[in-house]
């Protein structure tokens, strides 16, 4: 009996052993919870700058596709553009870049071109000489074209005048000013009617508008007036820079991250976000 509690008693654990057992795992423990925080913290800046990266692809992947477009189906100079686009105040030709306030305020870039494609087609043949159209089914409502230049045949641009629902007949010129001038060819059923539209991209910088921060936005102007229709293209673009060369229209995009970094300080703009630029 003896032997059997004193092999007992060995077994048992001290208050030494357990105080020691504790420190161990308190530390242990305080470790795993420093690195998941690292770890945390490690995610969430890969996922900010994933996201940051994203919206700047989209956004440079947009306006390069309306750059190629811009002047598509408006092979016309200045002065001549300047008569068929008459809607959106500024526009000086198929691209117009108005510069910022001073170097840190955001650029705008204006465009001009048939960017929608084709909307319908000709549901009747056009004669030569005519002032008016029958189109079929459209992907847009046609009455939004009254006042509108369109192409057709991508051969002429013609301005719309009005528009009859019933038949789908639209009325127009083909001279910007003069009224009743009709078609200087004629086009077979099926040929594209192609609208002329202006958009302009700009930076909105207005923190309480939704998402509450910076974002790159799309502009288009309805003919008839009214509110401005306005796309946000993409998040946490602060500023948009424009350059034009000859032929050649060069934007610098900067964004950010949704949210600052803790313990991160940006060197030129001193606050806790992280930026990246993208050039297009």
């Amino acid at each position: 009996m003896v032997s059997i509690f004193k092999q007992q008693n060995r077994a048992a654990f001290t208050t030494t052993e357990i105080m020691i057992v504790v420190v161990l795992s308190t530390i242990v423990l305080g470790g795993a919870v420093i690195v998941s925080q690292n770890v945390s913290r490690l995610l969430r800046r890969q996922a900010q700058w994933s996201e940051m990266q994203e919206n700047l692809r989209i956004a440079s992947d947009v306006i390069a596709a309306d750059i190629r477009m811009a002047g598509y189906g408006v092979a016309l100079s200045d002065a001549e553009m300047a008569q068929w686009v008459t809607w959106v105040n500024g526009t000086t030709g198929r691209v117009t870049v108005a510069q910022g306030a001073s170097l840190d305020d955001p650029d705008t870039l204006s465009l001009v071109g048939a960017f929608k494609g084709e909307v319908a087609a000709l549901a009747q043949a056009a004669a030569a000489g005519t002032d008016r159209i029958i189109v079929g089914p459209s992907t847009m409502d046609v009455s939004g074209l009254v006042g509108r230049p369109i192409l057709i045949g991508r051969l002429e641009l013609a301005r719309v005048l009005s528009v009859n629902m019933g038949d789908r007949r639209l009325v127009f010129s083909t001279d910007p000013v003069a009224t009743s001038v009709g078609l200087k060819y004629a086009y077979p059923v099926g040929t594209p009617i192609e609208p002329i539209d202006v958009v302009t991209f700009r930076c909105n910088t207005n923190a309480v508008s939704f998402p509450r921060r910076p974002y790159l936005a799309k502009d288009s102007y309805p003919v008839t007036g009214g509110w401005e229709i306005q796309k946000m293209v993409a998040a946490g673009i602060e500023d948009f820079q424009v350059s034009q060369s000859s032929n050649t229209v060069t934007a610098v995009l900067r964004g950010r991250t949704r949210n600052p970094e803790l313990g991160y300080v940006d060197p030129v703009y001193g606050d806790g976000y992280r930026r990246s630029t993208v050039v297009v």
